[in-house]
């Protein structure tokens, strides 16, 4: 099978990772993501207000968080907006996670919190305002992986036997690798081909007005100058980096990750009529208030307490951290578009 599809089956397979292993954050996570941090919801937050006041202040705020992992994001970002919104707007908050292991989780954790929880994305009302947002999302879509070769496009595939094998790439796999991966003759490199699907859900299924994504990826420009080579999927288990072609766990236990393809992703975000704009991690939360809520946070904190905030937000916005390896796509539907 082709490795998209061998990806697709371990992270959301019957017993893929997904279903049965997926640990975030806590002891023992197999990754922790700024979900986890109230500093990234309040910056989440400030961006979203700013998104809704332009919008003209609707009376209907309905949020949609894709992929929320186990909900902490949501269940620092919900009381942030409920307290500055005014009391006559309405908050409806919507849920979309494949996992039904991680959705048990999530509703749990927001259980005091159920009058804004809609559990079905079908009741979003399409004459209102929506914000669609995710983080760490796009990088868990199953990508194709393909090498350059002196003989043209190479298709990586899983054998049966567990080994992996480099098969000529059918034309039409060809023709798209060509448009979208620059990459020298005996580099490797990923191509998800599930953007514009994902871009059209947005527009059509649940009416997306604005959109967020935040994770870490490539440009045209990073593979033309072959900034990763040997391509950018990897696993991970317990905060460890597992090579993807030297496994000796099962792959449905491993949380399998590539590089989002900023290019891609933003051509499919535009024929569907949005326009969009990508910066780093680290300016969009400087640009949305962090710092003056760390200053709050750490009005009348403990030492550990201070401490904690302090790393936590250093590790948010400094290039060392994930201020300039993690990336902000932001999108919002152009006026007019049918």
């Amino acid at each position: 099978m082709s490795f998209a599809a061998w990806m697709r089956h371990a992270l959301y397979g019957v017993g893929g990772y997904y279903q049965r292993h997926v640990h975030i954050g806590g002891q023992g996570a197999d990754f922790y993501t700024a979900a986890q941090s109230r500093l990234f919801a309040a910056a989440i937050g400030h961006e979203v207000l700013s998104a809704w006041l332009a919008a003209g202040a609707p009376r209907l705020l309905q949020l949609v968080e894709m992929g929320p992992g186990e909900g902490v994001l949501a269940e620092n970002l919900l009381p942030y907006l409920r307290e500055r919104l005014p009391f006559e707007t309405e908050l409806r908050y919507f849920p979309v996670d494949v996992s039904s292991m991680l959705g048990h989780r999530q509703l749990r954790r927001l259980e005091h919190m159920e009058n804004l929880v809609q559990q079905n994305v079908q009741h979003i009302s399409s004459a209102d305002y929506v914000f669609v947002y995710g983080n760490e999302v796009l990088d868990a879509l199953p990508v194709e992986r393909l090498k350059r070769s002196q003989n043209g496009w190479e298709r990586m595939v899983m054998l049966a036997d567990g080994t992996v094998d480099w098969q000529r790439a059918p034309g039409w796999l060809g023709g798209i690798a060509e448009r979208w991966l620059p990459i020298a003759r005996g580099e490797c490199a990923e191509l998800c081909l599930e953007y514009r699907r994902w871009m059209e859900w947005l527009r059509r299924g649940v009416h997306a007005d604005d959109f967020l994504f935040l994770d870490y990826g490539l440009t045209l420009d990073d593979l033309a100058v072959g900034l990763r080579p040997s391509g950018t999927v990897r696993g991970f288990r317990q905060q460890t980096l597992i090579d993807p072609m030297n496994v000796t766990l099962p792959s449905s236990s491993l949380d399998w990750t590539a590089d989002v393809h900023w290019d891609a992703v933003r051509n499919a975000a535009r024929e569907q009529g949005y326009e969009t704009s990508l910066t780093t991690q680290g300016k969009f939360l400087m640009e949305r208030g962090i710092v003056d809520a760390a200053e709050n946070a750490l009005a009348g904190a403990d030492l550990t307490t201070s401490l904690r905030i302090r790393t936590t937000l250093k590790q948010l916005v400094m290039p060392q951290g994930m201020g300039e390896r993690f990336e902000v796509l932001r999108g919002k539907l152009l006026v007019g578009t049918p």
